[in-house]
């Protein structure tokens, strides 16, 4: 995640803009709400240490100013600081926003054609050469859908992927049934599209700059061109909106010191690299199971697609 926070902060501005920063004396543990800060500061500005936002309510009139703070300011989490950290005065993109927004990215990512697709070698676990032959999906996680199953490199027909099956006949309740037999000491590789997960898995959900998340080959830049997109302005503005270049520029307001030109370039980038991303991880076409004649027997030799 904090690669993913770097990489959009980087998109979204220039090293000129980062704006003023502020060092901290002396260490502050959790409950700490006290420092002399090297830099100046004033009463109501935010300062920016890691993902935690202080916001400065008091200012000695000492030589060495004490500064006083209000500790997780804006549904940030308080954490130790040590003596020496670097923190930015009213950032203009916290490190939580921009969390928020990658998150984001990886919902829309999926609804938009960039699916994580992966493969797992599999075994049939019925006898050899039965009418009816069953494989058992365990990723050790969810299954939004089978795309393609394949036998010796040969695409195979007719089969059926269910889910939520009882545990005594696929303890991960992940079950593709084939519709002819096949022998026992074949293996099938199966391509199959699974939700993105930040690790490691917590409960309730705590996703935080140490938590990781598997991305498809040729994705990489895409979730932070994504979240410094919607960063411009909050919203998700679809490719017909950018086309409509007079209308785009006069209904749009500026935010946040964001120009609408800038807000138009960004999404334009991230469409360009959706279309990169979609084009080097094709989906493969799903070849579900089709009913047959009742009775009507196939062997494996005969069901390449």
């Amino acid at each position: 995640m904090s690669t993913l926070i770097d990489r959009t902060l980087e998109e979204i501005q220039a090293p000129n803009e980062v704006g003023k920063t502020v060092v901290l004396v002396t260490a502050l543990a959790v409950g700490d709400t006290q420092s002399a800060l090297t830099g100046t500061a004033s009463v109501t500005n935010v300062i920016e240490f890691g993902s935690e936002l202080l916001l400065v309510t008091a200012k000695s009139s000492d030589v060495v100013p004490i500064y006083t703070f209000q500790r997780g300011y804006n549904r940030t989490t308080a954490a130790a600081l040590t003596a020496g950290a670097v923190g930015y005065l009213d950032p203009q993109f916290p490190r939580y926003r921009v969390m928020q927004a990658v998150r984001r990215a990886f919902d829309a990512l999926e609804a938009m054609g960039v699916p994580l697709i992966k493969s797992e070698m599999l075994t049939p676990a019925a006898s050899p050469f039965t009418d009816d032959t069953q494989l058992t999906l365990d990723p050790g996680e969810a299954v939004r859908e089978v795309l393609d199953v394949r036998l010796n490199q040969y695409s195979v027909a007719n089969w059926e992927f269910i889910d939520n099956v009882p545990v005594v006949e696929a303890p991960s309740g992940n079950l593709i049934r084939l519709r002819w037999g096949a022998n026992s000491a074949d293996t099938f590789s199966v391509t199959y599209r699974v939700p993105y997960r930040w690790l490691p898995i917590t409960t309730p959900i705590s996703v935080t700059e140490a938590s990781t998340i598997e991305i498809p080959e040729g994705a990489e830049f895409l979730p932070s061109a994504y979240a410094a997109a919607w960063l411009c302005n909050a919203r998700e503005v679809s490719r017909h909106d950018l086309d409509r270049v007079s209308e785009w520029t006069e209904g749009e307001p500026t935010r946040a010191g964001v120009s609408a030109r800038m807000v138009q370039a960004q999404w334009q980038a991230f469409y360009r690299r959706l279309d990169e991303a979609r084009r080097l991880n094709p989906i493969p076409k799903r070849r579900p199971y089709r009913r047959r004649a009742r009775g009507q027997l196939y062997s494996s030799s005969s069901n390449w697609g």
